[in-house]
């Protein structure tokens, strides 16, 4: 027997297959990372079929930044500058400037501090690729980037041929409203320039009760970074009747008209604005010169109403003296219904409402429900941005008394109504410091570093509903604080945060939301929120979840249900809607209104309507397709019930979510490191195979120790 020995050859065969299946395996992980998707079309014979591809590539030479821009009459701040990363969005900036045009502004982004504005003209893309380091030809240069021209009044001096792009405007392919323009001025330093920064209310002025969202894309040298500096023309000036000159300010204490102390965490309502009053009772407001309507609330205290007219540059010094609530004397009855958008019909959420010393708030149903005494009551109503309410009502001994609320969006202030309190006798000299990052306008406290713009959490809702608390930690010291954020007790089984941690820079602040959830058992869960790191703050926290609405004095029992409780984007979501008629012997007819809202969020949007004769008892099935462009996260879906003059509304939740498939492992899809892993086990298996074969052929097999 002549042993078998393997030749130079045959190894030198196969290590040269290893090394194939190598290069192979490595090779189709890169072309599959970068090129290979999946998408299922569907055709027709006979017909041509047009499908449009294209490839969305990360960039690390661009930044991005989004905000709202306020004019804040008096601030006297400094924006602070962002630096940026490659590939770095900041979200949720404010630029706050004590002067702005009334018809719009700019916002300019220079790399430097201190920009030769007398010299600005249009920067070449060669420019700016140049301060890039990029070449022309690559796709994310800004040759390939700016491929749009406009136009801006600097001062008095007209730009024109600007290279600019168009940024991403949700919901809009083709969105033109926030363009960027680079700029150069004399020294050789960049400017970027976002024009037309106008009022998010179409047609509206810029006034400092006005708000602006604005966004910026902006270039960040190849493996560097850039620190950027926020402008508005600096040409602008103050409109007559607006500015620093001309504000008006409301500024006041609040107190119990028994003991006198200052009332706590009062909302005071000034044309549009909401504002609570702080430890010491005190509130302060800024506006325009005109005729408001205040309205005061607070729970165990009737409502106070007054008119109040705020002159230009006048700083009104207005005291209040609200009147406790002394409880019950006579048969109690039920007073129900909804609060609606006078302008929309849509149900409006987090409206403060207020009867006989209770106050209510509402959800996303819009539905509020008190048990008062039974004669005649004022309920009162208020939410930042629309007019107050006040409407007196009798309440029915026997039958429960319904009452639909139409709030309307703020835009005159008109006097209308009576005092129903009493002012306070005495004047107070009030001192005026004011922090306005964003409404509401708080004062700023003369003896701490920072303020927590809530000093508890006492909410009533409904099992099966949810309601948003949004807080703000404000930092008025010089250093950032980072802090952690937690809820405990019972309270934490009915609460989720939004956010778990706090980086609040310098003389600015940061938000937050509770998210409360009726999902348990009805009773009251209490324990405090923890603010804990560079401050530590606790505050209690009381949440009472009440059973389900009582169906004893309604005509009908209306249920929503999600079928599908999690849902992909571009994805049909199904769900169920259950009515009873709890009239024996009587139909009526029912109107439905479908909406869809997102939680901590104002996204609502109606989704579809129905319109049925209810005998006994109807299910329906609806669906309707997610939107492929809907943020994931989660969702409600509301069913609204208009009937005999009366409305009903039911709420079920679920999730839009990523297929299994789109979620990554070390940012890398797990689609495609599923495809790797098989196309790794398919070459092994090739090669074992084909080894097995070869050494099948073979008679003899004899080991050999060299």
């Amino acid at each position: 027997m002549k042993p078998l020995i393997y030749s130079w050859k045959k190894k030198e065969v196969k290590y040269s297959l290893i090394f194939l299946s190598l290069i192979l395996a490595v090779s189709l992980f890169l072309f599959v990372r970068y090129y290979i998707g999946y998408v299922s079309v569907g055709g027709k014979g006979g017909y041509i079929t047009k499908l449009n591809i294209f490839s969305k590539v990360q960039t690390d030479v661009w930044g991005g930044i989004f905000g709202i821009a306020l004019w804040v009459p008096g601030y006297t701040g400094v924006n602070s500058p962002q630096t940026f990363n490659g590939g770095e969005i900041k979200e949720n900036i404010p630029l706050i400037y004590p002067c702005v045009d009334i018809d719009g502004t700019e916002i300019y982004a220079s790399t430097v501090a201190n920009p030769e504005w007398s010299t600005v003209r249009a920067a070449t893309v060669g420019e700016v690729d140049a301060f890039m380091n990029k070449n022309s030809s690559d796709y994310d240069s800004a040759t390939n980037t700016f491929t749009h021209q406009i136009n801006i009044t600097l001062g008095s001096t007209t730009i024109t041929n600007i290279s600019a792009l168009y940024t991403y405007q949700a919901n809009s392919t083709n969105s033109t409203v926030f363009p960027v323009g680079a700029l150069r001025d004399g020294k050789g330093d960049f400017l970027f320039v976002c024009p037309n920064v106008k009022p998010n209310i179409y047609n509206t002025p810029y006034t400092p009760d006005t708000v602006a969202n604005y966004q910026l894309m902006l270039p960040v040298p190849y493996n560097s970074t850039q620190t950027y500096y926020f402008f508005v023309d600096p040409y602008d000036r103050c409109t007559s009747g607006y500015g620093i000159s001309v504000s008006s300010f409301i500024s006041g204490y609040v107190f119990d008209n028994q003991t006198k102390l200052p009332v706590y965490n009062a909302s005071v309502s000034v044309g549009g604005f909401v504002v609570y009053t702080n430890a010491l009772g005190y509130y302060n407001v800024t506006g325009n010169s005109g005729d408001y309507n205040i309205l005061i609330l607070k729970e165990g205290y009737q409502p106070y109403y007054d008119n109040v007219t705020l002159e230009a540059m006048g700083n009104l010094s207005y005291n209040a003296s609200i009147i406790p609530f002394t409880g019950y004397n006579q048969l109690m009855g039920n007073i129900q219904g909804v609060v609606y958008d006078n302008s929309t019909g849509l149900p409006l959420d987090n409206v403060t409402v207020s009867i006989a010393g209770q106050i209510f708030t509402t959800n996303i149903t819009g539905e509020y429900n008190f048990t008062v005494e039974a004669i005649n009551q004022t309920i009162a109503a208020v939410k930042s941005g629309y007019a107050p309410y006040l409407k007196s009502v009798l309440i029915s001994v026997y039958n429960a008394t319904y009452l639909n609320i139409y709030m309307t969006p703020q835009k005159e202030a008109k006097v209308t109504g009576v005092s129903m309190g009493v002012s306070a006798a005495q004047t107070v000299v009030v001192r005026r410091r004011i922090i306005i990052p964003r409404p509401p306008r708080i004062e700023k406290p003369g003896y701490v570093n920072y303020y927590l713009s809530v000093s508890e959490i006492k909410r009533k809702l409904r099992a099966g509903t949810y309601a948003d608390e949004p807080i703000s930690l404000f930092n008025f010291g010089k250093n950032e604080l980072n802090v952690e954020l937690s809820i405990t007790g019972e309270a934490k089984r009915v609460i989720e945060l939004n956010k778990h941690s706090l980086r609040v820079p310098p003389d600015s602040n940061s938000d937050f939301i509770a998210h409360i959830l009726g999902i348990n058992t009805p009773g009251v869960y209490n324990g405090h929120l923890n603010v804990e790191g560079d401050v530590n703050i606790t505050i209690p926290v009381a949440i009472t979840v009440i059973e389900p609405e009582n169906v004893n004095v309604k005509a009908m029992l209306l249920d929503v249900e999600a079928l599908t409780k999690k849902v992909y984007q571009d994805s049909p979501f199904k769900f169920k809607v259950s009515m009873k008629n709890l009239l024996s012997g009587k139909s009526y007819k029912v109107n439905l209104t479908y909406i869809l809202k997102r939680a901590n969020s104002s996204f609502s949007k109606v989704v579809g309507s129905d319109e049925e004769s209810l005998y006994t008892e109807i299910t329906l099935l609806r669906s309707f397709t997610i939107d492929k462009n809907l943020t994931l996260g989660r969702y409600f879906i509301v069913a609204n019930a208009r009937y005999l003059d009366l409305s009903s509304s039911a709420v079920d939740n679920f999730e839009v979510v990523q297929p299994i498939y789109m979620h990554a492992f070390l940012g890398v899809p797990l689609w495609i490191l599923s495809l790797v892993v098989l196309s790794l086990i398919l070459i092994t298996g090739t090669g074992t195979y084909v080894r097995f074969l070869v050494l099948s052929r073979r008679r003899y097999r004899v080991l050999v120790d060299f």
